[in-house]
């Protein structure tokens, strides 16, 4: 990779790390650092002049410009070495502890070329979701981080696997060491007739990439095509008969009779576990009309309200 100016890559946050700065070659008469960062301490190589200078300031090596040189090694939080071209140049360096959160380059007047390396103690994690979820609800899910070193999701992306465009969601943040990142996905169907999410989300990380199958089941209250339960009352509101004019305090209403209407409402209830379950139905009727831009308002189109439970 060929980098000016500054430039970093996140790393999983650690002490301990091996590294390799591959075939490094400095263009430019100005300088370079090549190193890691974190916690506003540093540990690098500064290539300047013609001279290499190790983390304590020490020269160690002259370069030509644009000659390469690798440059790899180890470090905990109190101590490194590291190699020249393969040969062992140091051991036992002392570095400043703190936790290594970027690899990065800072060039003035100069290019840096190199490839790059990196190993950190191994790091356990797991993704975990809700099997069972509501359509048009959430579907909850963990990341869990059982090592002792934090490692962060920068982004994520949802891939469609024999399921249409029903979810919808981020999934980013920093997962600390032992313990968690709770997610949240939508499902944003316009259909109750998926009984199964199958998806893949992809989490790119500082740890690479990570591919996790979601698959849960899909419960929902409806698996038919449903309709508005919304009724349309004028044959039960009141009439609006009146003698007089000009003057709407004297206007005389005369109502309908009262009236009944029977609806029937045909539906099928699951349970989250997809199981028949009982129907109760829940049904209102709410004043809808009166004359809310009118300085007087006469009449109500609904007189009464009430509340049934068909139980079943």
């Amino acid at each position: 990779m060929l980098l000016s100016g500054e430039n970093f890559i996140l790393t999983p946050k650690t002490a301990d790390m091996s590294f390799v700065f591959q075939s490094i070659s400095v263009e430019g008469e100005g300088e370079a650092e090549v190193g890691f960062s974190g916690e506003n301490n540093k540990f690098f190589f500064l290539f300047s002049g013609g001279r290499v200078l190790d983390p304590e300031n020490n020269f160690i090596y002259t370069y030509q410009e644009g000659d390469p040189l690798t440059i790899s090694g180890d470090l905990n939080s109190s101590k490194y070495r590291y190699y020249l071209d393969g040969e062992l140049s140091s051991d036992g360096g002392t570095r400043s502890s703190f936790g290594i959160e970027r690899f990065y380059t800072k060039s003035t007047n100069s290019q840096v070329n190199m490839g790059l390396q990196m190993i950190c103690p191994s790091i356990s994690y797991e993704i975990v979701h809700d099997q069972v979820f509501m359509a048009g609800g959430v579907l909850y899910g963990r990341v869990l981080n059982h090592s002792e070193i934090q490692f962060d999701i920068l982004q994520s992306q949802l891939f469609e696997d024999g399921y249409v465009k029903n979810f919808t969601g981020n999934v980013t943040g920093a997962v600390p060491p032992g313990g968690e990142l709770p997610f949240y996905l939508y499902d944003v169907a316009n259909t109750t007739s998926f009984p199964e999410a199958n998806v893949t989300l992809r989490l790119k990380t500082t740890i690479g990439n990570i591919d996790k199958p979601i698959v849960a089941k899909r419960g929902s209250g409806f698996f038919r095509d449903s309709t508005s339960l919304a009724i349309d009352l004028y044959d039960a509101r009141i009439a609006p008969w009146f003698s007089g004019s000009g003057n709407a305090d004297n206007f005389s209403w005369t109502p309908f009779a009262e009236q009944r209407q029977t609806y029937i409402v045909s539906y099928v209830a699951y349970n989250q576990d997809g199981e028949k379950t009982d129907k109760p139905l829940y049904v209102s009727l709410e004043e809808s009309g009166s004359f809310v831009d009118q300085s007087v308002s006469t009449g109500q189109y609904v007189r009464s309200y009430f509340t049934y439970d068909s139980g079943s």
